[in-house]
């Protein structure tokens, strides 16, 4: 069964000019986990282009990523994956998608750095991903909050110090999530 979940959009931060809303469709074979993933995904890597699942018909590259920004030449410059990615799917990116800024976000601390260890079991290249954890807990209250429309009102989002205020269905929260390269 496939469920749609609607966000209405509103952002009070000047440097992202949100849309009005976005819909996330999660599959039948996902956890709700994976939808939020790719919201907080979405508010954090923001900008012009940033597209949300999409097919890239290029016979070379074969993924449909969780996120993406094409350039103009329409490759990828930046690739984000959420939730669910193997160490193997990031190495055949990083050569697919040579010239793309490739990310892994999971819910979790734990979560990536059992990611970090299995990318470095299998090799993967140095200093070619980076990786972000959400804060569990918020991520938890959001989680038993969300219904099928939700209102998300974001206030600040600051990669540098790693933190996101929102408002989210009437419910404030600060959100801290860490990044770091692999």
């Amino acid at each position: 069964m496939v469920s749609k979940f609607v966000f209405n959009l509103q952002s009070h931060d000047n440097r992202r000019d949100l849309p009005s809303k976005i819909l996330i469709v999660q599959r039948s074979d996902e956890e709700l986990e994976v939808v939020l993933i790719r919201l907080f995904a979405y508010l954090i890597f923001y900008r012009d282009r940033l597209q949300m699942e999409v097919d890239l018909h290029d016979d070379y590259i074969r993924f449909v990523p969780d996120l993406v920004q094409l350039d103009y030449q329409l490759q990828p410059a930046l690739w984000v994956e959420c939730a669910e990615c193997t160490p193997t799917k990031l190495n055949k990116l990083a050569v697919k998608a040579h010239e793309a800024e490739i990310w892994a976000v999971k819910k979790s601390e734990s979560e990536v750095e059992e990611l970090r260890t299995q990318m470095t079991k299998a090799k993967c290249r140095t200093d070619r991903y980076g990786l972000m954890s959400l804060d569990e807990v918020v991520f938890g209250d959001v989680s038993r909050a969300t219904k099928a429309r939700n209102d998300v009102a974001l206030y600040v989002c600051d990669f540098e110090d790693g933190v996101l205020q929102f408002d989210y269905n009437g419910i404030w929260h600060d959100m801290t999530f860490r990044s770091s390269r692999f």
